[in-house]
C-alpha cells in the first residue's frame, strides 16, 4: 500500500511542477521532490524512487495531456525533465508495458534468453510490420532510420477529425496546407517525444508567433468559409461544343474556366468540395462536361477512394488512392482545384524483385505533405473489400462506372423466345430465356433468392413433433441447474448464417399480358433436409447436396433467380452421388419426394423420375409431351493440363494441400512443418513431397542468403519454382479463447504471420492463400488484417478477405 501511495504522490508533485513551469529541467524536478514533504508514514522522496516509478509517472503525465480540452495547453510529456526521465529509465511512451534499461541508479537484471526464434523478414514486410512486432523481428541488415510515427498506436489509427485548427489547414479539408501539422487527435506520443529530442533549444519567439497565427486563423476561419460559400463563381466554356444530345438536351464541351483562373478539361483529376467540411475532399476524374437545358454546368465524375476510405483505414499511404466503379454527375462549382493522379504499373521484373531492397523503390515515392499529388495501383470494390488490378489504359478514357452498369443491366435483361400465347389465361409462354448469362428452359433447375419464397407453416404433425421434442420443452431449473449454459447464442454457431438459396424445377416460363412486369417462372420447389420434419440432429448429418422433390408450385419473378443449378434423380446416375458432385459445380440429387401435409417421404412421381435420365440408343419416335422435362447438360469443371507447384508453410498433416489435390489444380512439392510428428504424417499423405521439419525462419534465411540446400541435403525451392503459396500460420495468439495473448509465447506465434508474408514476398507466387481463425480479422482493432492487406497490395497482388462458415461446406467444427 505504501508503494501505491508513493507512486501517486510523486506523480502529483511532477504534474504540479510542470503545470507551473512546462520548461522545468530534470534538476528542477529533483529539487521539487527534495523539498516536497511526504505524507505521514512515507519515506522522503528521492531520485531512486522517481526512477523506480518512472513508467507510472510518465503514463500519468500522458493521461493528463490527453484529458486537456484547450488546444493552447502545453504538452507536458515533451518537457525537458520528462524527456530526461524517459531516457534514464528506458520508458517506452504509449506502450502498455515499459522497457526498462539497466542504469546506474538501479540494480542490473540479467536479460533472459529468447525462447523463440525471431522472424526472418524481407525489407518490404519489415518496413510495414516493424512498428507492430518490435521485439519479434530480426535486426535489419542495413541500419535504415525508422519512421517517427509508430503507425500502430491508438492515436495513429484515428482518422483526421476535420474540425481542429490543424485539420482545417490541410488541403484536403479546404485549407492552405502551410502548417503541415498532424491532427490533434492523431498526435503520436512516441513521435512527440522524438521531435522534442531533436529540438532541445526551443525558440520562444517563434512559438509566440505561431500561437498568434493559430489564434487569427481560428477567429477568421468561419468568415473565410462563409466568404467561399457566398462568393459568386463564374463558369465559362472554352471553345465550341463537341457534341449535342437531343434526347437528354445536353451540350458537351471539352474545356471550362472557373473564375477565369482555373482551367479544367475532360480527363483531368480534381478535388471536389464535400457538403460536410469535416470530410476530406473527394478525388474525381472528369469524364465529360456538359450544360443542361436549364443552364446548369455539370460534369460526369468517376470517383477515386482515398486509402483511409477503404478497409485499410489509416494504415494506408496518404498519397495512395484507389479507383472505383462509382460515378455521378455534379455541378462544376463543386470543383476546388486540380490534382495529379499517376498510374503505377507493375514492373516487368516483378517476380525477381521479391526480397530485395529494390522492392522498396518499386513504385515512385511521394511526399506525404504534398496533398495534391497521388498515385494509383489498384481498383477497389467496396461491397466485397476487394483490391483488383487497374483496367488497361485503353479503357480509362471511358467511364468505368457506366460501362459496368451497362454490363450488369445487360446481364439482367431477359431475352425471350416465344412459344405460344394462351388467350384464356392472357399469358405468353416462352421456349427459353437468357438471364445472367445462362439459358433457362423448362426442365432446368435454378437457384432462387431465399426471401422470394417462404416455406409454408409446419403441419399439425410437425407441430406435434416439435412439442414432443425435449429440446423445446421448458426444463425444471432444480433438476437441470446447468441447462442455461446450453441455451442462447453460441459463438461460432450456424444460427446467424444467411439461408442458402432455394432450388426450383422450372415447369414453364411466361409473362402476363397487359403488364410491364418482369417475366415469371413456374417452379416445383425442392426441400432441403433441414426444411423437412426431420430432427435437427438428423438433418445436419445429411449430405449438403441432398434434396427432396415436392409437388408444391410457386411463381417467381426472374429478378429473384440467382443462377442455374443441376439436379438429377439418383436412380438415373451411372456413378455414386459423391462422384457425381465432384465433377462440376452446383450439382444436387434427390431420391425421395416430401409431402408436407402428411409429413411423409414418398417415391417421386414419374415426371420427377425422368429428371437427368439419359436416352439409350435409337427408338421409335414419339410425339413430344409438353410435360416431358428437357435434359440440361450439366456444367463441368474445366480440365487442368498444367498443375500449379505448391509450397505449403505450417503444413500440419496436409489439410490445405489435400483440398488442392482433390480439386486437381495443384500439386504440393514442398512443405514446411516444424513438428516432427505432423511432418511425418504429411510425408505419409504426400509421398512425392519434400517435407522440411525445420524452423521456417531458418529456412527462409538460408534461401535469402543464396543457399540451394539445407544442411541435411534437401534442395530448397528457388525463385520461379513456386506457383502457389498456401498455409495457416499458428492461431493461438489470435484466438478469442486465448486470455494470455499479450505474453511472449503468443507474440511469437503472432509474429509468424510476418514470416509467412516474407515467404510470399520473396518467392512472389502467382497465387497466395492465408487461412486463420475468425478473430484474425478483428485482432488489435483490425491492425493485423490491415497491415497484411497493405503488404500484399504493395507487393502487387490483387487480394481480398472473407470469413467463411466451415459448417456450410460440410466440415465439422466446434
Amino acid at each position: 500500500m505504501d508503494t501505491v501511495e508513493e507512486k501517486i504522490y510523486i506523480s502529483k508533485a511532477v504534474i504540479e511542477l510542470l503545470t507551473s513551469n512546462s520548461e522545468a529541467t530534470y534538476e528542477d524536478l529533483l529539487n521539487k521532490l527534495d523539498t516536497t514533504v511526504p505524507p505521514l508514514g512515507l519515506a522522503k522522496f528521492a531520485e531512486e524512487s522517481l526512477l523506480r516509478h518512472a513508467e507510472f509517472v510518465v503514463n500519468q503525465v500522458q493521461n493528463f495531456d490527453n484529458s486537456s480540452t484547450d488546444e493552447n495547453d502545453p504538452i507536458l510529456i515533451v518537457s525537458p525533465c520528462i524527456r530526461s526521465l524517459i531516457g534514464l529509465a528506458g520508458v517506452t511512451v504509449g506502450g502498455k508495458q515499459s522497457l526498462r534499461k539497466a542504469v546506474k541508479y538501479r540494480p542490473v537484471k540479467e536479460k533472459k534468453k529468447a525462447g523463440h526464434s525471431l522472424a526472418t523478414t524481407t525489407p518490404l514486410v519489415r518496413m510495414i510490420f516493424e512498428n507492430f512486432f518490435t521485439e519479434q523481428l530480426e535486426a535489419s541488415l542495413n541500419n535504415t532510420p525508422r519512421r517517427k510515427r509508430c503507425g500502430v498506436c491508438e492515436a495513429c489509427q484515428l482518422p483526421d477529425c476535420g474540425k481542429c485548427s490543424f485539420c482545417r489547414d490541410m488541403i484536403k479539408f479546404g485549407g492552405t496546407g502551410r502548417g503541415k501539422q498532424a491532427c490533434k487527435q492523431r498526435r503520436c506520443p512516441n513521435m512527440a517525444v522524438q521531435e522534442a529530442d531533436d529540438n532541445d533549444i526551443l525558440d520562444d519567439e517563434l512559438d509566440d508567433a505561431m500561437d498568434k497565427k493559430v489564434q487569427s486563423f481560428k477567429s477568421n476561419s468561419s468568415a473565410r468559409h462563409a466568404k467561399k460559400t457566398k462568393e459568386k463563381i463564374v463558369i465559362s466554356w472554352i471553345g465550341e461544343p463537341v457534341k449535342k444530345e437531343e434526347e437528354s438536351s445536353k451540350t458537351f464541351y471539352e474545356k471550362a474556366s472557373i473564375n477565369g483562373d482555373l482551367v479544367i478539361q475532360c480527363f483531368d483529376y480534381v478535388l471536389v468540395s464535400p457538403a460536410d467540411p469535416s470530410t476530406p475532399m473527394y478525388i474525381a476524374q472528369i469524364m465529360s462536361m456538359f450544360e443542361t437545358s436549364n443552364g446548369k454546368k455539370m460534369y460526369h465524375a468517376l470517383w477515386f477512394s482515398r486509402g483511409s476510405e477503404t478497409v485499410l483505414g489509416e494504415t494506408s499511404d496518404p498519397n495512395e488512392v484507389f479507383g472505383t466503379f462509382e460515378c455521378d454527375e455534379e455541378e462544376i462549382i463543386s470543383i476546388s482545384s486540380l490534382c495529379e493522379v499517376k498510374y503505377q504499373a507493375i514492373p516487368e521484373n516483378w517476380s525477381q524483385l521479391g526480397g530485395t531492397e529494390e522492392s522498396l523503390s518499386m513504385y515512385e515515392i511521394y511526399d506525404e505533405t504534398d496533398e495534391k499529388s497521388f498515385y494509383c495501383k489498384k481498383w477497389y470494390e467496396s461491397e466485397t473489400c476487394r483490391f483488383v488490378d487497374a483496367p488497361p489504359p485503353e479503357k480509362r478514357h471511358s467511364c468505368l462506372g457506366c460501362l459496368r452498369a451497362k454490363e450488369e443491366e445487360k446481364e439482367k435483361c431477359v431475352e425471350l423466345d416465344i412459344l405460344e400465347t394462351d388467350e384464356v389465361k392472357k399469358r405468353t409462354y416462352f421456349k427459353s430465356a437468357v438471364y445472367l448469362g445462362h439459358v433457362v428452359c423448362p426442365g432446368d433447375c435454378v437457384f432462387i433468392n431465399p426471401n422470394a419464397i417462404d416455406f409454408p407453416f409446419p403441419s399439425k404433425k410437425e407441430q406435434e413433433n416439435c412439442k414432443n421434442d425435449t429440446s423445446q420443452q421448458e426444463l425444471d431449473p432444480d433438476m437441470y441447474p446447468e441447462a442455461y449454459r446450453k441455451s442462447g447464442y453460441i459463438k461460432g454457431s450456424n444460427l446467424d448464417v444467411p439461408e442458402p438459396f432455394k432450388i426450383g424445377y422450372v415447369k414453364s416460363i411466361y409473362q402476363n399480358k397487359g403488364k410491364s412486369s418482369m417475366p415469371h417462372v413456374l417452379v416445383n420447389l425442392f426441400y432441403r433436409p433441414e426444411n423437412t420434419n426431420k430432427k435437427a440432429s438428423l438433418s445436419i448429418q445429411s449430405d449438403l447436396n441432398l434434396l427432396y422433390w415436392s409437388d408444391e408450385e410457386f411463381s417467381v419473378e426472374f429478378s429473384n433467380i440467382e443462377g442455374k443449378c443441376y439436379v438429377v434423380y439418383s436412380e438415373n446416375l451411372l456413378e455414386s452421388p459423391e462422384e457425381y458432385s465432384k465433377k462440376g459445380p452446383h450439382r444436387f440429387y434427390f431420391t425421395e419426394s416430401y409431402n408436407r401435409l402428411s409429413g411423409s417421404f414418398e417415391e417421386p412421381p414419374a415426371l420427377a423420375q425422368r429428371i437427368g435420365r439419359v436416352g439409350k440408343g435409337k427408338g421409335k419416335k414419339q410425339k413430344t409431351s409438353s410435360e416431358k422435362p428437357k435434359i440440361s447438360k450439366d456444367e463441368t469443371y474445366s480440365d487442368v493440363h498444367a498443375k500449379l507447384n505448391v509450397l505449403d508453410v505450417f503444413a500440419g498433416c496436409g489439410g490445405l494441400s489435400q483440398g488442392f489435390h482433390e480439386a486437381g489444380i495443384a500439386e504440393t512439392l514442398w512443405a514446411i512443418e516444424k513438428d516432427e510428428t505432423a511432418a511425418q504424417a504429411f510425408r505419409l499423405n504426400f509421398p512425392n513431397c519434400a517435407v522440411f521439419s525445420e524452423d521456417c525462419n531458418l529456412l527462409l534465411r538460408m534461401v535469402m542468403e543464396g543457399k540451394e540446400a539445407t544442411y541435411k541435403g534437401q534442395k530448397l525451392p528457388q525463385k520461379g519454382d513456386v506457383h502457389m503459396l498456401c498455409g495457416g500460420p499458428p492461431c493461438q495468439g489470435f484466438s478469442g479463447m486465448n486470455r494470455f495473448n499479450s505474453r511472449q509465447y503468443s507474440l511469437f506465434k503472432n509474429s509468424l504471420i510476418v514470416s509467412y508474408l516474407s515467404y510470399c514476398d520473396y518467392y512472389r507466387p502467382r497465387f497466395f492463400i492465408l487461412e486463420n481463425v475468425r478473430n484474425f480479422v478483428s485482432f488489435k482493432r483490425n491492425m493485423i488484417l490491415k497491415l497484411t492487406l497493405r503488404c500484399l497490395i504493395h507487393m502487387g497482388y490483387s487480394c481480398t478477405f472473407g470469413v467463411l462458415q466451415a459448417g456450410n461446406y460440410g466440415v465439422p467444427q466446434t
